[in-house]
């Protein structure tokens, strides 16, 4: 059923666990859509029962990581407190999954926690990953949501669950962190080599392995950066050990999608100092990319002074760099698949505009197609006007012509985000109703978010003033 690649690397990695018993009946959420792409066979139940079946048979043995981080800029030791990796499933492509069960339970990483987790906090995961899969950001999947039995004490009693969770591996910056704290220098060489292999192979012949690596990893984070901002979407707790190797977006408990325009907004109760703004994600992502360069010195060149020349060069190239493709995004979202002199002062100008009046982001870039309504409430006004008769120009001489950019508008603009109020209403319903469809229900919709006009009319607008008192907590 599994493979078990990483459990071949030192022990001091991970520890073996016991598997709580899953009891099919317990399912409350299932994704049968990704089982289907995994190649798993049959219906929720029967997948929970194989891997009841399995573990029973010993066919694997389940395993939680240990890794470190930087949590909030301080390093902390960490590892898996709540969850453990069953194994590595080969899907039908032949590619590397892990399947991990969070919630699972106690672990030796626990730190005095009860290792469980909350049917709301699971169900948020399950729903917040699903929808950034559907809007084409890299993510972890979810799989399935299983209820415990448990009673979970948090700020009050509530019922607990176990999320099956999906991701081309579980490899965090963080686990670098640890691994050169912890191995020595034979076994933290095979473990990067096992990370390039898993998640970058073609670096394998490189002259410089540990070099490209490093490039490669700061240019995943950076798209993944780019797709964020894309979409609006604010991860809340950037720390090293929630930022994967692979640049899949992992860990959803106090993210938010943002509604009007505001490059400070913060929804996290515990980012008191705005860390993890909207507006500070990318710095942010250079600072955790600066902390795997730091694990890496002793792979990128013997003479420690020359690999820390090396690296230093790489880390400072990514503001230049992200500052290019946050700009190429920004372009495509007015419609301008490349950018001329000028493009840049005109991106700015909007985005200025948009944050002293607080029009809708998302709502704001949709207005732009004059098929689509702007923003209930939120009237342009003649400095949008203004603005607008210069882009209509500039469209209407770009090598695409008018109708071409509003083909490359609607490919990068979803037609509407998932309101944080809506989202919480639906989480809110299945809790107190074991009632999951509201859930579903918003998960299809948004596999349509970039055709189905609909969506703006469903989810085109949010209560005055809901962003002044929003809050999301570190729950999952």
């Amino acid at each position: 059923m599994f493979k078990q690649t990483y459990v071949s690397l030192s022990p001091k990695l991970y520890h073996f666990i016991e598997m709580p018993r899953l009891e099919a009946d317990r399912l409350c959420i299932f994704n049968q859509s990704l089982s289907e792409e995994m190649g798993l066979t049959g219906d929720g139940r029967q997948v929970v029962k194989a891997l009841q079946e399995g573990y029973e048979k010993r066919q694997f043995r389940p395993f939680a990581q240990a890794y470190s981080g930087h949590q909030f800029g301080h390093y902390t030791l960490l590892g898996d407190g709540r969850a453990m990796i069953l194994g590595e499933y080969v899907d039908q492509h032949g590619q590397l999954l892990d399947i991990q069960l969070k919630g699972s339970g106690k672990t030796p990483y626990s730190r005095g926690g009860d290792g469980k987790a909350t049917v709301y906090s699971m169900l948020r995961e399950y729903l917040m990953s699903e929808l950034l899969h559907a809007m084409g950001v890299p993510t972890n999947r979810s799989l399935g949501v299983l209820e415990t039995g448990e009673e979970v004490y948090r700020d009050r009693i509530h019922k607990g669950a176990i999320l099956m969770r999906v991701a081309q591996s579980h490899l965090r910056v963080g686990t670098f962190e640890y691994a050169v704290r912890m191995l020595n220098p034979d076994e933290y060489r095979a473990f990067f080599m096992y990370a390039v292999n898993r998640h970058y192979p073609w670096l394998l012949s490189a002259e410089e392995v540990a070099l490209d690596f490093l490039k490669e990893v700061m240019r995943k984070h950076m798209e993944l950066v780019v797709h964020w901002m894309r979409i609006g979407f604010i991860h809340g707790v950037m720390n090293t050990d929630n930022m994967t190797i692979s640049g899949q977006t992992i860990d959803y408990g106090p993210c938010a999608f943002l509604n009007a325009y505001n490059p400070s907004q913060v929804f996290s109760s515990i980012d008191q100092n705005g860390r993890y703004a909207f507006g500070n994600q990318a710095a942010i992502a250079q600072w955790n990319i600066a902390c795997l360069a730091g694990t890496l010195i002793s792979l990128v060149h013997k003479d420690k002074a020359t690999a820390t020349d090396k690296v230093k060069e790489v880390i400072h190239s990514f503001p230049e760099a992200y500052h290019a493709a946050f700009l190429a995004m920004m372009g495509k979202k007015l419609g301008l698949s490349e950018l001329e002199k000028g493009d840049e002062k005109r991106i700015e100008a909007l985005l200025q505009m948009m944050a002293t009046h607080r029009w809708d982001y998302n709502g704001t870039f949709l207005s732009l197609d004059e098929s689509l309504p702007w923003m209930a409430g939120q009237a342009p006004g003649a400095d949008f006007a203004a603005w607008k008769e210069d882009w209509e120009a500039r469209i209407q001489r770009s090598k695409e012509g008018k109708e071409g950019c509003l083909r490359l508008m609607r490919q990068t603009n979803p037609l509407m985000i998932p309101r944080n109020h809506m989202v919480e209403a639906a989480l809110e319903q299945a809790v107190a109703t074991d009632n999951v469809s509201g859930i579903e229900q918003m998960i299809a919709d948004f596999n349509g978010v970039y055709e189905s006009k609909s969506l703006i009319e469903n989810y085109g607008y949010y209560p005055e003033n809901h962003d002044t008192y929003y809050q999301t907590y570190c729950g999952t």
